[in-house]
């Protein structure tokens, strides 16, 4: 009863000792952790739900973006290796009509003659300060006619001026290839080893410019300055064509510095023979700069900034855009001729990056350093069709270009990112609504707990006070019962207990007055108990003392004992009571002694007088002589 002495009012209120407090803790425990276990395996199916989808939308668009890329990638060395082919054909083209007249020498020589005297054709004139003679501006095409292949008076050869009436037909179809079919930058037959006369189209100053852009060409063979072993290669090849790396006719000659207009191109070179096709007659050939080689990548469009280069398989690119040669990190050097290899660029990732070994289109990824930062990009790289390469030096190898796409991923995988970003904002939304509603349940739960924790705890709170009533006493308190459950039975059984409480409490007096006098009269008789009892144990203790007394005068006399001769006897009794059962004696008679010890059982004057009655017996048959 004390603790509820002590407990101050507010605890059957709402304070976190209380039983509603208890109760609402428990319940609102129980429902927040169903809520939480319910809500947390609903927002682990959405996330998982969301996470698969995304997975899903991420492979089918990553899928549908690597395959886009593959095939436009497949699609453009289709353009490119067409595009090619068409130089191709032009060159092939213009050597088939230029063979043909080759092939009717006599046709092609009274052709050039008619072709002067029309005046189709300008007589050459002689050029003192670079010693070659050259045609006039104004014709279809330029010719010259190099030093070394000047008499000593200066003149041209007939070997030599015979070959420049034989490839005045040049002016005839050489203009109309070079118009036609993709751009090109210039068209040209160069004349056999032994008189490598040079015609182009369109006409240009081409003696003045090779003086300037290479000194001393005109005292050594074209082909020897020019194409060192290049010459002897093709020979080789018409002797046993399989020993041609590509089973084409067509050279592709590494970039390089044009002697004409001082650009970077690239030429593809197709040999012309004799008639009896057993020797070579000279080359007809197409020159087009690398900016009309890039043209080919310059459509590519891929995303916002992506972009396509072409390469030859050392990694030198041979096109790109100027954004693209930025994002490769590579730079022309003119030092060594035309060299933009990716092993020299600024970029580790890009000077790592090896050209495909097979007609297989490569995917691969890599990082580079832009601003600071590492963008990762996409590359794809395909294999063009296979040139035969001249490079300077012999021998022509097998080149195969390659055709390389490179995109940032975050572009290429744009659509890819936004729907994850939808995706992943959906599952906020509903990871946001399924936590409101969480948080809404568990409020209206709380709130209905806490309404009925109120209801079930006003009967405890009720009896609570009524006991701390009690205990002040207050024995008319009663509890209300409004309803019948379990705290209504215990209210009836606290009504019932204080009906008792009071009954007990008020008829209290009367009971201790009652119990009182029966104490008194109870010691009254006590007492008179008392006082017979203390006469009592005067008389016996009385009886007792001459029972004692007589004990003692029986026992024997020490004068009794000094009579016996020859033996000292001695003895004592000390009786554990006032008369006890312990016995001995010695008699004597006419020189015999006897001793008699005994023990009566039990103590008092029973046992005293029992041993009087032995004492007197033994003495008495002593007397008698009755041993």
């Amino acid at each position: 009863m004390s603790d509820f002495a002590e407990t101050p009012p507010s605890r059957w209120g709402f304070s976190l000792t209380s039983f509603r407090a208890k109760f609402v803790l428990v319940v609102g425990g129980a429902v927040l952790v169903d809520l939480l276990v319910a809500g947390g395996i609903a927002l682990w199916n959405v996330n998982r739900l969301s996470t698969n989808a995304m997975d899903e939308v991420g492979r089918g668009l990553e899928k549908a973006n690597i395959e886009y890329l593959q095939n436009y990638i497949a699609t453009t060395v289709e353009r490119t290796d067409l595009l090619l082919d068409r130089y191709h054909s032009e060159v092939s083209g213009l050597a088939g009509s230029m063979q043909t007249f080759i092939d009717n020498p006599a046709l092609s020589d009274k052709l050039g003659q008619q072709l002067q005297t029309d005046g189709v054709t300008t007589p050459l004139a002689y050029n003192e300060t670079g010693n070659w003679w050259q045609n006039q501006p104004g014709e279809a095409s330029a010719v010259t006619v190099w030093g070394y292949l000047l008499d000593e008076n200066k003149q041209p050869t007939p070997d030599a001026m015979k070959t420049v009436r034989e490839s005045a037909a040049f002016n005839l179809v050489g203009p109309s290839f070079l118009s036609a079919g993709p751009p090109k930058l210039q068209m040209y037959y160069i004349g056999p080893r032994a008189n490598p006369i040079l015609r182009s189209t369109p006409y240009n100053d081409q003696g003045s410019v090779f003086d300037k852009v290479y000194p001393g060409h005109n005292e050594t063979n074209w082909w020897d300055f020019y194409f060192p072993g290049l010459y002897e290669t093709w020979e080789t090849w018409l002797a046993k064509p399989s020993e041609r790396p590509v089973d084409s006719p067509i050279t592709m000659l590494s970039p390089y510095l044009d002697g004409i207009t001082g650009k970077i191109i690239v030429s593809f070179f197709q040999p012309l023979t004799t008639p009896d096709r057993k020797d070579l007659n000279g080359i007809v050939g197409v020159d087009l700069t690398l900016d009309q080689l890039a043209d080919i990548v310059k459509s590519v469009k891929i995303a916002e900034t992506g972009f396509a280069f072409l390469s030859m398989s050392n990694g030198n690119v041979l096109a790109v855009t100027e954004d693209g040669e930025k994002t490769l990190g590579v730079k022309i050097n003119n030092e060594s001729g035309f060299d933009r290899r990716l092993a020299h660029s600024s970029q580790a990732a890009i000077a790592g990056l090896a050209m495909p070994s097979s007609p297989e289109t490569v995917l691969t990824t890599l990082t580079l350093k832009e601003n600071g930062e590492d963008v990762p990009y996409v590359v794809l790289l395909k294999q063009l069709n296979a040139e035969n390469l001249y490079t300077g030096k012999v021998p022509v190898t097998r080149e195969v270009m390659s055709l390389g796409f490179m995109v940032p991923e975050r572009e290429i995988y744009a659509s890819l990112i936004a729907a994850k970003d939808g995706i992943s904002a959906e599952t906020r939304q509903v990871v946001t609504w399924q936590v409101g509603t969480v948080i809404l349940s568990l409020l209206v739960v709380l709130s209905a707990v806490f309404a009925i924790s109120g209801r079930i705890t006003a009967g405890l709170r009720a009896l609570a006070d009524a006991a701390q009533r009690l205990q002040n006493k207050d024995y008319s308190v009663r509890v209300a019962i409004p309803a019948r459950d379990e705290v209504a039975a215990v209210g009836v059984a606290f009504n019932r207990m204080a009906e008792e409480i009071s009954y007990h409490t008020e008829n209290l007096e009367n009971l201790v007055a009652e119990r009182t006098k029966a104490l008194e009269t109870a010691n009254g008789e006590i007492n008179a108990l008392n006082a017979k009892l203390k006469s009592e144990n005067l008389r016996l203790g009385a009886e007792l003392d001459v029972a004692r007394h007589i004990q003692m005068m029986v026992l024997p006399k020490r004068d009794e004992l000094d009579e016996i001769k020859g033996i000292d006897v001695s003895g004592y009794m000390e009786p554990a009571d006032e008369v006890g059962g312990d016995y001995f004696d010695v008699l004597h008679d006419q020189g015999r002694m006897k001793v008699g010890i005994g023990d009566v059982t039990g103590h008092g004057l029973e046992s005293g007088v029992l041993m009087l009655m032995v004492q007197s017996v033994a003495r008495a048959l002593q007397e008698q002589g009755d041993e």
